[in-house]
């Protein structure tokens, strides 16, 4: 999605919508609520996530359902566990 599209989506310039993406300007929790809901996710993961990071894996667990998301959290452990020795 565009910065203009979601800003307009919110009520602010795409201008203002990337200075709080680069951490330029504040924001709110009503804001951070509604962006939230435009994209289809938590405030957390708002918050959590670098957003000059592509992160791919984010992005996968958004579109995943519930079954496939607990078969991911399956073989990441299984991944981490192989590497770790634990």
């Amino acid at each position: 999605m565009t910065l203009e599209r979601a800003g307009e989506a919110v009520e602010l310039s795409h201008a203002q919508l990337g200075r709080i993406e680069r951490g330029l300007q504040p924001y709110n929790q009503g804001l951070l609520e509604a962006l939230a809901v435009l994209y289809k996710t938590t405030p957390a993961s708002l918050i959590m996530r670098d957003p000059t990071k592509e992160d791919a894996i984010w992005s996968l667990w958004d579109q995943a359902g519930e079954g496939q998301r607990q078969e991911i959290e399956q073989y990441a452990e299984f991944v981490v566990r192989r590497h770790t020795g634990t």
